[in-house]
């Protein structure tokens, strides 16, 4: 117990950890990538997303039936469309 509580009350401990949470909430805060990014930032994106532990932001590309980490413009709108024509079939 001794030993846990010397880790906290060690500065270089808290350096360390305002350091992640400043490098984690930097990488959170970048936009995701959509059809007009380049290559390279969608790239970056996933790898830096990774190296944050931030598996949900840096798989999204891989989420069936689309091609980028954000899906197409207008796609949900789609979406919403095919569910309403769904519910209004299914009232019949």
């Amino acid at each position: 117990m001794n030993d846990f509580l010397g880790l906290l009350g060690n500065w270089h401990f808290w350096v360390l950890v305002a350091g992640y949470w400043f490098f984690t909430a930097s990488i959170g805060a970048l936009p995701m990538p959509d059809t007009t990014s380049s290559e390279f930032y969608g790239w970056f994106f996933k790898m830096a997303n990774t190296f944050a532990a931030n598996l949900s932001r840096a798989a999204a590309g891989k989420i069936p039936g689309t091609d980028d980490a954000m899906p197409l413009p207008g796609a949900q709108a789609k979406v919403t469309q095919q569910a309403q024509a769904a519910k209004v079939a299914n009232r019949d």
